[in-house]
């Protein structure tokens, strides 16, 4: 921290498509961490901006995948098919060594970081997407900024949906 060699942060790239639905709460976090105080002096104000940019690299990533189906001859000939199917991949629970979060819905930060290269594990099982395996904000987030695609999602006969309040009819 007290290193002026550091320069201070005014980009973020954004590492993953789904990001994009979570840049309020990055921009929130990234102001909340540059106004932390311990004993009147501020911990990160000399590492983040003020207004930090972020860069959304999912459109170039929806473009590659596009090319990548089209060379490998994968795209959808049927542009108004209404039925399709999506998984999530969740941590593993039928392996032991893992470590989660207290209702085993995430690994912990230390777990997911502190792993050693090489080691060859299952660390995660691809399971349906549902109510089941995802938590409440990131559906209602999703049934908000996606509804076409969530009521794709819905429809799926391999997404079991438990009935919730909090769904929209």
């Amino acid at each position: 921290m007290g290193n002026s060699s550091l320069s201070i942060d005014k980009t973020l790239i954004l590492g993953c498509a789904h990001y994009l639905f979570l840049t309020k709460e990055i921009q929130k976090v990234l102001i909340e961490l540059r106004n932390i105080q311990l004993n009147g002096k501020y911990l990160y104000r000399n590492l983040i901006a003020p207004n930090v940019y972020l860069i959304d690299p999912s459109v170039n990533t929806a473009e590659a995948l596009y090319e990548y189906l089209i060379q490998q001859k994968l795209e959808n000939n049927h542009p108004h098919t209404q039925k399709a199917d999506f998984f999530i991949s969740i941590p593993n629970q039928n392996n032991p060594s893992i470590i989660t979060d207290s209702d085993k819905s995430r690994f912990t930060y230390d777990y997911k970081y502190g792993r050693n290269a090489g080691e060859n594990q299952e660390y995660i099982q691809t399971v349906p997407f549902s109510t089941q395996y995802v938590p409440e904000e990131i559906i209602k987030r999703f049934q908000k900024q996606i509804p076409k695609v969530f009521n794709l999602i819905v429809a799926s006969p391999l997404n079991k949906w438990i009935e919730t309040p909090y769904l929209i009819k």
